[in-house]
């Protein structure tokens, strides 16, 4: 094709190479939201302000990974705490009866 052709829709070489620099821009902005989240250990999310469905939709899908993984991040620290509440609850449960016993008897 020649400079200034259209293609079968009816957009410009021009207009599809502006359009491909600010669908490049975006995905570099999206690159590096991501790379912040994950640096930063935050649970924000992707947003990109734009009209093109295909870049709405990948932010949509990414936003949706990193919230499966702030349910795992939040699942790990249950799972951390669980042994450390159960621990305390035991030596509670048996401090209590010894308590109880050895103060029954009279000391000398």
């Amino acid at each position: 094709r020649y400079p200034g052709n259209r293609d079968d829709l009816g957009h410009g070489t021009d207009s599809r190479r502006e359009m491909n620099r600010g669908t490049q821009a975006k995905l570099r902005e999206i690159t590096q939201k991501l790379s912040d989240i994950l640096e930063q250990d935050t649970d924000e999310q992707v947003i990109v302000f734009t009209d093109n469905k295909v870049l709405m939709d990948l932010c949509g899908q990414i936003n949706l990974l990193l919230l499966d993984r702030q349910k795992m991040k939040a699942d790990f620290r249950k799972q951390e705490i669980a042994p450390k509440k159960t621990l305390s609850n035991i030596s509670h449960d048996i401090k209590t009866p010894l308590t109880v016993f050895l103060y029954s008897f009279p000391f000398s």
